[in-house]
């Protein structure tokens, strides 16, 4: 299990999205400050980009448990992919509605340095994609020769 690449690509994926959660990689303003409950949909954008990054954690962590399983691990890693590009479309969805919305909104965002995680995470998941097809091309391999 922790011989293979493939395990450190998942770790290292699933301990970029978990930093993430304590550097978000984007944060929402109203009027400056963050924004509070009752005032509009943006105080619960924030906890929803925080699920998903622990779910992305989670897949991760858990792909690299499944290492008997070559196939689901393959699947995970692509959903993985699939979640972190989702992440990005998220974010910039989000924020085009920031920029379009004119002086209708006093919304504000910053980007911070956790932005680039999910960009790492899907090289990474990539990665440990191809090393588990790897795997499973030599063990089909050794299969046909017996």
């Amino acid at each position: 299990m922790i011989q293979r690449i493939q395990t450190l690509y998942f770790f290292a994926v699933a301990a970029l999205f978990a930093a993430l959660l304590f550097e978000p990689a984007v944060v929402f303003f109203e009027d400056g400050k963050p924004p509070l409950p009752a005032s509009n949909m943006m105080y619960y954008l924030q906890p929803f980009f925080s699920v998903w990054e622990m779910v992305i954690a989670a897949l991760a962590f858990i792909a690299v448990f499944l290492y008997k399983k070559r196939t689901v691990q393959m699947k995970l890693a692509l959903l993985n992919i699939v979640f972190m590009i989702g992440f990005y479309v998220l974010v910039g969805v989000v924020i085009l509605l920031i920029n379009n919305s004119g002086n209708k909104l006093d919304w504000t965002y910053q980007l911070n340095f956790g932005i680039v995680f999910p960009a790492v995470g899907i090289i990474l998941s990539w990665l440990a994609f191809r090393a588990i097809r790897k795997d499973e091309n030599l063990v089909r391999s050794l299969d046909r020769l017996r």
